[in-house]
């Protein structure tokens, strides 16, 4: 467990939101001032994802 979380909970099928609730955090800004390292994975995912569609809307 890190930070609170046991990594499991950090993977890319979960979002901060989802989290923040489960483990009773008053916002969203407390899950990620704790545990942002942890989401280094989704933020990889998530930039590929915004590259790939920004190339097949280029002429």
């Amino acid at each position: 467990m890190a930070a609170g979380l046991p990594l499991s909970v950090t993977d890319s099928s979960r979002d901060v939101l989802t989290i923040s609730r489960r483990v009773a955090h008053g916002s969203p800004v407390v899950t990620l001032t704790t545990s942002a390292h942890l989401f280094e994975k989704t933020d990889l995912i998530a930039a590929t994802a915004m590259e790939a569609t920004s190339k097949a809307k280029e002429p």
